[in-house]
């Protein structure tokens, strides 16, 4: 068994709250821009590993560490935490991060532009391939994977924490159904969406009103 860190490009940057669902590890076969695990290899992610990973953060009783650059991975380093994934979730294109709690202080440096990626720490079969588990993840600003959820319409959604995954009600199937239908997931539509209605406050001089009227003409041009 080995230990990756995968870096895997997850945008931060939304002007909204810190919250919703992110996907972490893609489903069926990846590999990294750097060439790892090496040529002509992937590693693999299945469903039924997937369901196992999500059953084993529910059986450990405690929430997966959010770290900064891997320094829980770094023996003798500070290693302060930047939040805590407390509940994880198999979807049709991989493993979901699905309730997540960020300290301030990440918050702050996500928002302030400091982090703008997240990493997941794997573990993996040595001669298989096989993503076995997920150590940790890491914030960071060196991605090297490719073709995961852009977190800047999934990871900070309009919606705050306490309500929760707004389609928590769906099926598997309807959810399965529904992201056949618009090609992307959800979270990422409807965040798109949120983004679209989101009106920044209005400049001094200007009415609320007035600037409501404006911004739905001219959008973020009124912004350079």
């Amino acid at each position: 068994m080995a230990n990756l860190h995968l870096l895997a490009p997850l945008r931060l940057d939304s002007p909204a709250a810190l919250a919703g669902a992110f996907r972490v590890v893609p489903l069926g076969e990846f590999q990294a821009n750097d060439g790892r695990p090496g040529v002509g290899q992937r590693w693999q992610l299945n469903e039924v590993r997937g369901q196992a990973i999500v059953q084993a953060l529910l059986n450990r009783g405690d929430a997966l560490v959010i770290d900064y650059e891997h320094k829980t991975l770094q023996a003798g380093e500070v290693n302060p935490a930047a939040g805590w994934i407390k509940r994880m979730e198999m979807r049709v294109d991989g493993l979901y991060a699905v309730d997540v709690q960020w300290t301030d202080q990440a918050r702050q440096m996500i928002r302030g532009g400091h982090y703008r990626y997240i990493s997941p720490a794997l573990t993996y079969d040595a001669a298989s391939l096989e993503v076995t588990g997920l150590h940790s993840v890491a914030l960071t600003n060196n991605p090297a994977l490719n073709g995961l959820t852009d977190l800047s319409l999934v990871a900070l959604s309009a919606l705050p924490p306490e309500q929760g995954d707004k389609f928590a009600g769906l099926s598997l199937e309807s959810r399965a159904y529904l992201e056949r239908m618009i090609g992307v997931p959800l979270e990422q539509a409807a965040a798109e969406l949120d983004i679209l209605r989101y009106v920044p406050l209005a400049p001094e001089g200007i009415s609320d009103a007035d600037w409501q009227k404006l911004y739905h003409q001219f959008g973020t041009t009124l912004l350079a």
